[in-house]
């Protein structure tokens, strides 16, 4: 079975290195989506760097053009979910 860890940010930069690393250190084999509202203080330029230099097939990214909220970052990914599995 595949695991998918959902992880919406806004103003992370501090903090997003670490969670990352922390949770492929406790479950090597799941995939993380980290979804960003567009942070100031530019958190998805951290996840891409992770991306690149140690998770490339296995961490991924969705830049979004606002905050646009926890909740529909979620549904998003749930409606993307159910079309994938539709098919």
């Amino acid at each position: 079975m595949r695991v998918l860890i959902i992880v919406a940010t806004y103003n992370e930069r501090e903090n997003i290195e670490d969670l990352i690393n922390d949770i492929y250190s406790f479950a090597p084999e799941v995939n993380i989506l980290v979804i960003d509202d567009n942070s100031p203080d530019k958190t998805y330029e951290i996840v891409e760097n992770l991306k690149e230099k140690k998770y490339k097939d296995k961490l991924f990214l969705m830049k979004r053009k606002g905050k646009l909220g926890l909740g529909t970052a979620y549904v998003m990914v749930l409606i993307g979910l159910l079309i994938i599995n539709m098919m």
